[in-house]
Formats: structure tokens, sequence, C-alpha cells
């Protein structure tokens, strides 16, 4: 639901999810309007990239072990502005920061 309603749509994976990413962006630019593929090279360039993201937005975060903390700061960051926030890990333990609208 929060994809479907979302006006932007952020795409992240850091280090080997980075992959994933890009391959997940490429598909989703098919089917949303607008699609940001965030190159996490380091939080500033993150945050750099995001500045813009607010409420009616959603985020996509890949990682699995060893968790990004680029990731993770991320997901905070995105959630703090009221964008609905969606991991894709390995494990519902996975340490990133809860958030209510995290799946």
């Amino acid at each position: 639901d929060a994809l479907q309603r979302a006006q932007r749509v952020y795409i992240l994976g850091a280090g080997s999810s980075l992959a994933l990413a890009t391959f997940l962006s490429h598909y989703f630019r098919l089917v949303f309007d607008t699609v940001h593929l965030v190159e996490a090279t380091s939080e500033a360039t993150i945050l750099q990239q995001m500045i813009h993201a607010g409420e009616g937005d959603a985020i996509i975060a890949i990682s699995f072990p060893r968790y990004s903390k680029k990731a993770a700061k991320a997901l905070q960051y995105a959630s703090d502005r009221g964008v609905s926030t969606i991991a894709i890990t390995d494990s519902e333990a996975c340490p990133w920061p809860p958030s209510p609208t995290t799946h």
C-alpha cells in the first residue's frame, strides 16, 4: 500500500546489496513515476540524495549481514521525516531502528 500511494520511491542498497537495489530500481521505474536509487557511498551522500524525502514518499532499504549502519541511519532519517519505510533483510532480528511503518 505504501508503494502504491508514494509520490517518490527511494531504493537503498549498501555494500553487497547495491546490485539488488540497482536491479529493483530498474524495474520499479517501469511501474512508478519517480524512483530514486540512493547511492550509499557515505552518510552525507545519502542525506543529500534524500533531502526532499517526506510524507507521501517511501523508501526500500536492502541489507544483509553485516548490516549497513549507513542504511540504518537512512531509514531512521526517512522515518523521522514521515517517509514510509520498508526493509528487505534476512531476519526480523535485524538491528535497524524500529519504526511503526517498517515492514
